[in-house]
């Protein structure tokens, strides 16, 4: 039986050659093996689209198609003044989660403003808001769901980078 840790970082290490662009080059065949090896989990990765599923049959699918996570409830807010970069769907016992990375030229105030106004109009409670050198991560709840938001400048200083994960648990 993998530990939780283990299948984890197997999966960070493929999560982040997706999410960084990377091509199916040596290097990502060698993380893919890796990570099977090391997880049992199988990966399965093409052009748009990783998914991972492990030997308890939970299954994670990250896209980089610019598309919203397939399932994505369409009462729960996300910033529309943006690019979708990449997606992702978890599918775990007692909960579902999804992920999206969102760049925007917008201004991070503009944002965070977007985020407060449209969940508190969706009667989303604010659970935090805290700002920590010019990153932001505001936290919702509404129900079984919980809903993150992170703001950070990217590398190349232009606009902002917006990650928003909401989760359903039981």
């Amino acid at each position: 039986m993998l530990s939780k840790k283990t299948l984890f970082l197997g999966i960070i290490v493929v999560l982040t050659l997706v999410l960084f662009g990377c091509g199916k080059s040596l290097g990502q065949k060698a993380a893919e093996k890796y990570v099977e090896t090391k997880t049992g989990a199988n990966i399965n990765i093409n052009d748009e689209e990783t998914t991972i599923k492990d030997k308890d049959g939970n299954i994670i699918s990250v896209k980089s198609n610019n598309t919203l996570p397939e399932g994505w409830p369409s009462e729960v807010p996300y910033y529309q003044n943006g690019t979708i970069e990449n997606s992702s769907v978890l599918d775990l016992p007692g909960g579902r989660s999804f992920t999206m990375a969102i760049n925007t030229n917008n201004s991070q105030e503009e944002i965070i403003n977007y985020y407060k106004e449209a969940f508190a109009a969706a009667g989303w409670e604010k659970q935090m808001d805290s700002t920590v050198n010019g990153n932001t991560v505001l936290v919702f709840k509404k129900d079984k769901w919980s809903a993150t938001v992170g703001t950070s400048i990217p590398e190349d200083k232009t606009g902002f980078s917006i990650i928003q994960t909401l989760i359903l648990g039981e």
